[in-house]
């Protein structure tokens, strides 16, 4: 598997992974999850977008950074290809890229109805922060301590 930066030309690939990975919570939560509507074209011009490939694109990190810190956005691994270490692959990769700009910690947020990202994000040393609605969605957040390299 080799993890590099999203070029444009992968935003159709990440919005197919993003519906595969994230099409079965909408019955759970009555909508698509924010993940689904998210504007990968934005992401990758904007944003920071790590991809993992191993042949295909089997998943993808977004992190965002403004003033205050540094936020994993979105983070998907395709249905075929789960359980076998590619989301831990894409969180060491981001966290040694956010350790060299300086970062000590980052954040994100989950709905709190995706009780498997919530238990996946606690196993991986995330610890929760806060609740709180926004824009409809009850949403649980998380903050990370980044060990510097």
């Amino acid at each position: 598997m080799n993890i590099c930066r999203a070029t444009l030309s992968d935003a159709p690939n990440l919005v197919r992974l993003a519906h595969e990975a994230y099409r079965h919570y909408i019955a759970r939560i009555g909508r698509p999850p924010a993940p689904m509507l998210a504007d990968f074209t934005r992401h990758i011009t904007d944003d920071t977008v790590f991809i993992a490939i191993n042949d295909v694109i089997c998943g993808y990190v977004v992190l965002c950074h403004d003033l205050a810190c540094w936020r994993l956005d979105n983070i998907a691994v395709a249905p075929s290809n789960q359980g076998q270490g590619i989301g831990a692959a894409l969180i060491r990769h981001s966290e040694f890229f956010m350790a060299k700009r300086g970062a000590v910690s980052y954040q994100l947020y989950t709905n709190d109805l995706m009780h498997e990202n919530i238990n996946w994000y606690r196993n991986s040393g995330f610890r929760e922060i806060a609740r709180r609605e926004e824009h409809g969605f009850k949403r649980v957040y998380f903050e990370k301590m980044i060990h510097q390299p």
